[in-house]
């Protein structure tokens, strides 16, 4: 069971780009907080992929599956990942770094993995990448293998 608690806690979840402005001819940096993060979101698309082979990869929203989770002030984030009659949820402490542009999900159960994403926010999506995953393509239960997820979430409330 291993691989699918890998698996759940790569869904959650981004890449988070700062944003930008030029109004007087000056760019202008924005600083994103866990505050811009506050609220519900729900991914629009989420596709892992197999490191050693590329070609091997799976779209867990395009198979029918769902992720979404709720960030409180302070960090604090419960996540949800259905597929067929897979259901899982846990809650995570996210810290950010704004500078590298880093989201980190440090899960409150010791047996799930801290996952690291780089992020990108742009108005209401948020983009996560990690090239840290693990993902059983086989959907079978075994361990998972070396991958890498994108997944894109819309803020909905």
């Amino acid at each position: 069971m291993r691989s699918a608690r890998s698996f759940l806690l790569l869904v959650m979840g981004g890449v988070l780009t700062t944003a930008c402005g030029s109004s007087s001819g000056t760019t202008d940096v924005q600083t994103i907080t866990i505050n811009d993060f506050v609220g519900s979101w729900s991914a629009t698309s989420e596709v892992f992929r197999n490191t050693a082979n590329p070609s091997e990869t799976f779209d867990l929203i395009g198979a029918g599956g769902d992720n979404r989770f709720t960030m409180l002030t302070g960090g604090a984030m419960r996540t949800w990942i259905d597929l067929a009659t897979f259901h899982d949820e846990w809650d995570a402490q996210v810290t950010l770094n704004s500078d590298t542009n880093t989201l980190t999900a440090t899960p409150v159960e010791a047996s799930r993995p801290v996952m690291r994403y780089t992020f990108a926010l742009d108005g209401n999506t948020l983009t996560l990448t990690s090239a840290d995953a693990h993902f059983d393509f086989t959907l079978s239960g075994a361990d998972g293998v070396p991958a890498t997820v994108v997944a894109v979430f819309t803020k909905t409330g």
